[in-house]
């Protein structure tokens, strides 16, 4: 989110799209702001800056279970990549403190800003070649937490950890330990896709039933059996080769994710 002010919508008028960074655009902000003329309201509507499809081009890379570490030194980035982390439900958190650092905005250089502003924003270079960073847009989280932010209250941990003696000197054994054990607890699943003749094979574990989409299409969902599902070539698009997405459900929820380039034969 944006804090309306006169600066920062103009600030997104000049960027819809960016004539300075190639791909980059504040256009999805501009209504909001303009309505908190008649709403009064602090902020602007929370959008993505980056596409949701750019950062999951890759996919999931590793399908065992995942411990994140962290402590009150956590800030910034690390504390958006923990709300991450436990928006999506990839696993538990350990902490060293009760929550991590409570900064959740972004922050541009004086530098990116006069640029993006535009010749018109009043900002002037800074003398003598120096620079700062402004926090210019707060962080708000998704998932079960939809809307609460992270900025001033951090993420609130799963598993509270004591370091030890033995993790002050012999380098977080004890604390390495607990992760291995929190490791252990969590279920394994496991997603593979093979296409093979005219049908795609499908090999899981501790998964109930799959969604599967081509590009833009959901193709017809379907329960797991014996650990096997498969899906027809026929079922696939026509229009060249595409990117088969799986998606792995347990008790509703999705709890892995494969892909696979395919082509309709």
């Amino acid at each position: 989110q944006f804090i309306n002010s006169p600066a920062n919508l103009e600030l997104c008028r000049h960027n819809a799209p960016s004539q300075k960074f190639q791909g980059f655009s504040l256009e999805n902000w501009i209504d909001s702001m303009e309505k908190a003329v008649t709403t009064a309201a602090t902020h602007s509507f929370g959008f993505p800056i980056t596409d949701p499809k750019d950062c999951n081009l890759r996919g999931q890379q590793y399908q065992g279970p995942v411990v994140l570490i962290v402590d009150g030194l956590c800030y910034s980035a690390t504390d958006m990549f923990a709300a991450g982390f436990q928006d999506h439900g990839l696993g538990r958190i350990i902490g060293i403190d009760a929550n991590t650092g409570a900064g959740g905005a972004n922050f541009w250089s004086h530098a990116v800003l006069r640029r993006l502003a535009g010749p018109n924003s009043g900002l002037r270079r800074l003398p003598g070649g120096a620079d700062l960073r402004v926090a210019i847009r707060r962080t708000l989280r998704v998932g079960p937490n939809a809307g609460e932010l992270v900025e001033d209250f951090g993420v609130q941990i799963d598993e509270r950890y004591r370091l030890t003696k033995n993790d002050v000197l012999n380098g977080n054994r004890d604390l390495i330990q607990m992760a291995i054990e929190v490791l252990e607890a969590q279920p394994q699943t496991r997603l593979s896709l093979n296409q093979r003749g005219d049908q795609i094979q499908i090999q899981t574990k501790n998964v109930n039933w799959i969604e599967a989409t081509v590009g833009n299409r959901s193709l017809r969902a379907r329960d797991v059996a014996g650990g096997q599902a498969v899906i027809q070539n026929d079922e696939l698009p026509e229009n060249g080769p595409q990117v088969l997405e799986v998606v792995g459900i347990r008790d509703n929820k999705p709890v892995v994710r494969a892909q696979l380039q395919v082509n309709r034969g």
